[in-house]
């Protein structure tokens, strides 16, 4: 095992510990998430054998291919997840304002129905 390997897994652990402290996952996916990771880092050839297997010429490549569709597909999730949150503060602020508004119209108006006047 080279110095870089180390490195790589010691950087794994931390991420993994990272986010199983600030987060509540799946830890049977996280526990398999971190474990391939290490493999893969281990042993970079076996992920060359696989990438041989489905017509991809190297290991790098396949790790590449699936680590940008991954990102793609967070992309889309989150861009879903931002939009939902922006409809919820619009009608939020919205109700608010409907609610401001009838307040004030309710105190502002006179009793006797003239029109309110303020006199210093």
């Amino acid at each position: 095992m080279n110095s870089i390997q180390i490195i790589l897994i010691v950087c794994v652990s931390l991420m993994t510990l990272y986010i199983t402290s600030i987060f509540k996952p799946n830890k049977l996916l996280i526990l398999f998430l971190f474990l391939a990771c290490v493999f893969i880092i281990v042993f970079p050839d076996e992920l060359t054998g696989l990438a041989h297997l489905v017509g991809v010429n190297r290991g790098v490549d396949l790790l590449f291919y699936f680590t940008f569709l991954f990102l793609f597909l967070t992309i889309i999730v989150l861009y879903k997840k931002i939009r939902d949150l922006q409809k919820k503060i619009t009608k939020l602020i919205r109700n608010d304002a409907v609610g401001n508004a009838q307040r004030l119209s309710e105190t502002s108006s006179p009793a006797d129905g003239q029109p309110h006047t303020e006199e210093h």
